[in-house]
């Protein structure tokens, strides 16, 4: 069973939103950027297996969904609410979406995608993910070495310009690498399940959020929003893969117009 760390804000008696974070993200991401959404919305955020203090047996993405289900159901939220994920969590969201599609009135992805639609693709990418799990289990990992080289990668561009970086590697490192190559292995996109099959069928409002220069990704969700009739495209000026860290006046804003 999942024991699950989650962080509220706003009240309870005001349409929910379910708040899900990327790789290496917690709960604590979105506390910043709520202070305007928690005013109109009860804002649940969560820390994702093998992230935060969340506490958790073997997973993947099809059990995480259900235990995140059941935990809305715990807290007695009315149904159907709104749903927000972003990278990992926007995979995981629309799993959600497509899979528990009475739990939800709107649905947002950040920077997501629906998975990998080949085997070849997915066991490609398997050893990749792997690859990486090996060296946050290895005994002598620098671990701040590692955080730090990844925001380096192109789909961060601009981030570490940004002067709350430092700030957001901090947090970063509250994280444990053993618990995040799990996380990789388990529920990486290599090992989700394939979801583009099922778009087409979606009736949800599905808002797809992708930043200008988050190339690959534009593309995917181009391709999405080309085959789900009830999905919207909204592409970010001058963001990468982060848009709520890069432009979150303009994330708020979006969130809360597309929900209300």
């Amino acid at each position: 069973m999942v024991s699950y760390h989650v962080a509220r804000y706003g009240q309870p008696k005001l349409p929910a939103i379910l708040f899900l974070h990327g790789f290496m993200g917690s709960s604590n991401d979105w506390w910043p950027l709520l202070a305007e959404l928690a005013t109109y919305f009860h804002c649940i955020c969560v820390d994702l297996p093998g992230h935060g203090q969340t506490v958790t047996p073997d997973y993947d993405i099809p059990n995480t969904a259900h235990s995140l289900v059941k935990l809305l159901e715990s807290l007695a939220v009315d149904r159907p609410s709104y749903l927000f994920g972003y990278s990992l969590g926007g995979r995981l969201a629309l799993y959600m979406a497509l899979h528990y599609p009475q739990y939800w009135q709107k649905v947002v992805l950040e920077s997501a995608s629906a998975g990998l639609a080949t085997l070849a693709a997915q066991q490609e990418r398997q050893k990749q993910d792997q690859a990486i799990a090996r060296k946050l289990r290895q005994p002598h990992l620098d671990f701040a070495e590692f955080v730090d080289h990844w925001y380096q990668q192109p789909v961060f561009q601009g981030m570490n310009t940004q002067p709350h970086f430092p700030a957001l590697i901090v947090q970063r490192l509250q994280n444990q690498p053993v618990a995040l190559a799990r996380s990789l292995e388990n529920a990486g996109l290599g090992s989700q399940p394939y979801l583009g099959q099922l778009l087409a069928r979606n009736q949800i409002p599905l808002l797809l959020m992708v930043g200008e220069n988050d190339h690959k990704l534009m593309a995917i969700n181009q391709a999405m929003a080309a085959s789900c009739p009830a999905a919207e495209l909204l592409i970010v000026p001058g963001c990468s893969h982060n848009i709520h860290w890069q432009q979150p006046q303009q994330w708020s804003q979006t969130l809360q117009a597309w929900f209300s």
